[in-house]
């Protein structure tokens, strides 16, 4: 029989047995994977920055877009040949988009004070295009003394083409003027799309005796007063293709007839401006066409403001600008007269609809020089003979030396 000699480890315990393999009644906890780095913890006294959503970062980025458009566009507007476009949007879109915005902030989770206070200052940089009429809150106009002059004013839509002509004339004197300031003297072909020279001087001195007449192009002034000066304002406009055959279409959009009031001059500028886009025109064409009607504005609003500021008499600048208030053109007035809108006791006035009974904005526009006050200023509904309201306005003159 073999005995088997078992020698302890050294310095082990010569009471105790050297095992050769784990003790099956112990489990051991597995160490780390050798090809595995240790990862740091969380720092405990950093909390975890949330993340905006794609949706709040849209509000974000929309609400900072209409801000820069809100500050841009009064900039731009008249200047650029391009704002032509996005400025034929509803002055109202200045109100109603940053309205939506701030409703919306509630759902930018991380974002709301931030988008909200976005959506609020692109409502303040954009108030001054709603087309509201702040004077209308303050104190009305003083009364019109004895002698005031009644003025009409009124873009015809084709004349009397598409009514009786009877009616047509019975309407213009129910609004009883001293001086009537008339656009769209003229008759629109439907087979060609295009204005058509029309005469009716005749049954106008029928209609209207005793007032003197002054007519051209599409414009005529009809006054109590006699004229004493009258021209037409006219400017190298670039005529398209069709428009060749009456220039006077394109190349007068004003008149001046200078009134003999008493022993005062009063000058009634009559303006049509041309509009500033072709909707119907084809994408390619609208653009060129854009450019075309773009420089031509501009020379028919410098030729006015050129005249106004070279002439002495008291002046009225009066008719249908196509410019809607969320348009700066008219900045070329700017220092040489004043929106007779002050005088008008509507808080948003508006003068131009389509089709439907919906009227939209104000693009018809009166402006005084200093001296001539505005007693009163009205929008009248032509109730659907065209798709411009009547100005109806009294006017008084500063008195010589003052």
């Amino acid at each position: 029989m073999t005995t088997s000699a078992i020698r302890s480890a050294p310095g082990a315990d010569p009471g105790t047995t050297a095992q050769s393999g784990p003790d099956p009644g112990t489990t051991e906890a597995p160490g780390p994977d050798p090809g595995t780095a240790a990862q740091p913890g969380p720092d405990p006294g950093t909390a975890a920055q949330p993340r905006w959503s794609r949706r709040t970062r849209g509000l974000l980025v929309a609400a900072v877009l209409w801000l820069g458009y809100a500050l841009l566009q009064p900039v731009l507007s008249g200047r650029w040949w391009l704002m032509q476009l996005p400025d034929l949007a509803p002055p109202l879109v200045f109100l109603l988009v940053p309205l939506l915005l701030a409703a919306l902030a509630w759902t930018a989770r991380g974002a709301r004070r931030l988008v909200a206070l976005v959506a609020a200052a692109g409502l303040v940089a954009g108030a001054g295009n709603l087309g509201v009429n702040w004077y209308a809150l303050g104190d009305p106009p003083p009364p019109a003394p004895p002698g005031a002059i009644r003025v009409v004013s009124w873009n015809t839509s084709y004349w009397h083409q598409s009514e009786d002509p009877a009616d047509f004339y019975t309407f213009v004197k129910s609004q009883p003027a001293d001086v009537y300031v008339l656009q769209e003297y003229l008759y629109h072909d439907p087979d060609r799309m295009w204005m058509v020279e029309y005469d009716d001087l005749a049954r106008l001195r029928q209609e209207f005796p005793g007032y003197h007449i002054y007519a051209v192009g599409e414009l005529v002034t009809l006054s109590r007063f006699p004229i004493s000066a009258s021209r037409p304002l006219w400017v190298d406009a670039e005529m398209p293709e069709l428009g060749n055959e009456w220039p006077d279409y394109w190349k007068v959009k004003t008149i001046r007839t200078d009134l003999a009031v008493g022993d005062r001059t009063l000058s009634v500028y009559n303006v049509h401006l041309q509009v500033s886009v072709d909707t119907s025109a084809e994408p390619v064409e609208l653009i060129r066409d854009s450019r075309g009607r773009f420089d031509n504005r501009r020379l028919q609003y410098r030729a006015i403001a050129d005249d106004v500021a070279a002439n002495p008499n008291q002046s009225l600048v009066v008719g249908d600008f196509n410019t809607s208030p969320s348009m700066s053109e008219t900045r070329d007035f700017d220092g040489l007269v004043e929106d007779a809108i002050r005088a008008d006791r509507s808080f948003y006035p508006v003068s131009w609809q389509t089709q439907g009974p919906l009227q939209l904005w104000r693009v018809d526009r009166a402006f005084t020089t200093p001296g001539l006050a505005v007693h009163e200023y009205d929008l009248v509904d032509p109730r659907g003979r065209s798709d411009h309201a009547l100005q109806r306005m009294q006017l008084s003159l500063a008195a010589p030396g003052s």
